[in-house]
């Protein structure tokens, strides 16, 4: 899925999806360096590379990664007692 091209490469206000933060969980001081993300739903830090679109690369290459490694399953434990640490009963 490609980036939406309105979305700024640095966090802030000139952000559409961008919003003051709640008074009542940020305060005055932090409102100068929070931006609260109408995407994420979560207070992120003003000027700095966008969140969104870090965690979106992140997941494009997480999941291109699967795809080359063929994307196994996890191998199961060989431990006699089993996952959760107990013996299993006869």
């Amino acid at each position: 899925m490609p980036i939406d091209p309105e979305i700024p490469e640095l966090c802030g206000f000139d952000c559409p999806h961008a919003a003051f933060p709640p008074a009542e969980t940020a305060g005055i001081c932090r409102t100068m360096s929070a931006v609260l993300c109408g995407k994420l739903a979560e207070l992120v830090n003003k000027n700095a590379l966008c969140e969104f679109r870090r965690r979106q690369a992140d997941q494009q290459t997480s999941r291109a990664a699967g795809r080359r490694a063929g994307a196994a399953p996890p191998a199961r434990s060989k431990s006699p007692r089993g996952a959760r640490g107990r013996r299993s009963r006869p």
